[in-house]
């Protein structure tokens, strides 16, 4: 009897030493939260003209290849005449950024602050235009949308000459040029056939594609581009890549769903709806574009600071030229339903980023 408690207890002590070593892993990679510039969930990371914007309500915007942290202005928002305007989306093109702009107004009868429409602005760098005009496929011209009706979003590319913003409404895709649209016919990637369905874009040798699911790919910054051109999309938990925008390969990954991609030297970066991931690219000659199938453990404290416990809805790397140590990295967070779990916290929620200064991550 007692070697067979002997033998559970000595069980028992290995297991909790085991789990001690993860858990004072993951402490030792703790970072003290920093005050954030940015308060609240942020859906969109864009660039626009020398800069980077992001949207919690508001719009905040900061140098795109600045190294170090915080930085972020406060951009004015277009003026609506509502009672209150929450920017709930940002796009940009080379010359404009768009935001779709929540119309707040307050009920008389419960006095509660309730949503009434959404509407469409063009911003040149000093001034907000519109509201942007957009056709049905009636002919019909409305500039007042009803809140889940009309959507945008941009290829974000590196370079201003490929940056281009849509919006899709009444099934329709329509590129956007400040005040003004056209309706385009759109490539799209891989098993997506129906516009209506259609949430994001990339620019990829000249031509813009079109997909239900989060897109990347790897445009480079500064210098040669030492890997094959390719262009990426992530439908659930695999990762698709293609050099020619036709032909596409699948790579089933070890992680939840995807839900958002960046590119490094050697990492594809994964946001998923189970925090932050990354997957090592192959090194072999000819194949450093080519991510393998399973996701690696961080060095740094990423894996804690956008943990399992929060989705990470857009991920951007500035450099993608450089390894993951070396360029500056951002990524929301957030969580769906309400913040009962004892591990999740209102403080954690937002736009956090890596710097090569301090090697780790912190709330922006």
């Amino acid at each position: 009897m007692k070697t067979i408690l002997f033998a559970a207890f000595a069980a028992l002590s290995l297991a909790l030493f085991s789990c001690n070593d993860v858990i004072f892993d993951e402490i030792r990679k703790e970072v003290e939260l920093e005050d954030p510039d940015i308060a609240g969930a942020v859906n969109t990371i864009v660039y626009y003209k020398d800069d980077l914007y992001v949207q919690n309500g508001d719009i905040m915007k900061k140098e795109a290849v600045s190294e170090t942290r915080h930085g972020w202005s406060s951009v004015e928002k277009p003026s609506t005449g509502a009672k209150y305007t929450y920017i709930n989306n940002i796009a940009a093109d080379g010359s404009y950024l768009y935001a779709s702009a929540v119309l707040v107004d307050e009920d008389d009868d419960e006095g509660e602050q309730v949503p009434q429409a959404l509407q469409l602005f063009c911003y040149d760098g000093s001034e907000w235009k519109g509201p942007v005009a957009l056709t049905n496929s009636d002919g019909e011209e409305t500039d007042s949308f009803a809140l889940s009706s009309m959507r945008i979003f941009c290829t974000n590319a590196i370079a201003e000459s490929d940056r281009r913003a849509y919006a899709l409404y009444d099934g329709q895709i329509f590129e956007l040029s400040g005040e003004e649209s056209s309706a385009v016919s759109p490539t799209f990637a891989g098993d997506t056939t129906d516009a209506s369905t259609v949430k994001y874009c990339a620019s990829f040798g000249g031509t813009t594609y079109f997909s239900k699911y989060p897109m990347t790919t790897n445009e480079v910054r500064e210098g040669e581009n030492e890997k094959t051109g390719a262009i990426y999309y992530a439908d659930d938990d695999s990762v698709f890549y293609s050099t020619d925008g036709s032909g596409w390969t699948e790579v089933e990954v070890d992680v939840d769903e995807i839900l958002s991609l960046a590119v490094t030297k050697n990492y594809l970066y994964l946001g998923t709806d189970d925090g932050i991931a990354h997957i090592p690219f192959k090194t072999a000659e000819g194949e450093t574009h080519v991510p393998t199938n399973s996701s690696a453990d961080f060095d740094t404290n990423a894996a804690s600071a956008l943990s399992s416990y929060y989705k990470v809805l857009s991920v951007l790397a500035v450099f993608p030229e450089r390894p993951e140590s070396d360029t500056p990295i951002y990524g929301t967070s957030d969580y769906s339903g309400t913040s009962s779990s004892s591990s999740v916290s209102q403080k954690n929620v937002g736009l956090w980023a890596y710097f090569a200064v301090d090697g780790s991550w912190n709330i922006e």
